[in-house]
């Protein structure tokens, strides 16, 4: 989903597996423990070999585009996303005024959802609840 998409929503999560969105292309090849090689197999490059080619791909480049509330919900220990990547997206929309908020939970990794502990995990779900429960259906955009 790029930005301008995002913009069409009424509000958005991303949770830590969806923060591959948000990566930012030239430096997930240095900070993640995967993204070198998806750089190269998705992109065919690498920021040495075409900087502008990546540039053009990372979300953080659109991040101007984007008004719709976001919520960032993020693993510090997570190395295949890392915790950069949601720290630049949340400076950059609260820069450009979009509502936005990260939720960061320490001591976990990718994949807190499935098998993060019980407390973060129950924490994770109120904070999701909370941020659909603060969109009123009457604030949602009319149909036609």
């Amino acid at each position: 989903m790029n930005a301008q998409q995002v913009s069409r929503l009424h509000y958005a999560i991303l949770t830590t597996p969806g923060c591959l969105a948000i990566k930012d292309k030239h430096e997930q090849i240095c900070l993640s423990d995967i993204s070198f090689q998806e750089a190269e197999h998705d992109h065919l490059c690498t920021p040495w070999s075409d900087p502008e080619k990546l540039w053009f791909h990372s979300p953080l480049k659109y991040a101007d585009r984007v008004k719709t509330p976001l919520l960032l919900l993020h693993s510090d220990l997570d190395m295949h996303c890392c915790m950069v990547d949601a720290l630049q997206m949340l400076t950059a929309l609260k820069y450009h005024g979009t509502e936005c908020r990260l939720c960061l939970f320490h001591g976990e990794n990718h994949d807190l959802s499935r098998s993060g502990m019980p407390n973060n995990r129950i924490t994770r779900l109120k904070e999701l609840s909370a941020w659909f429960r603060r969109r009123d259906v009457s604030e949602r955009p009319k149909k036609g």
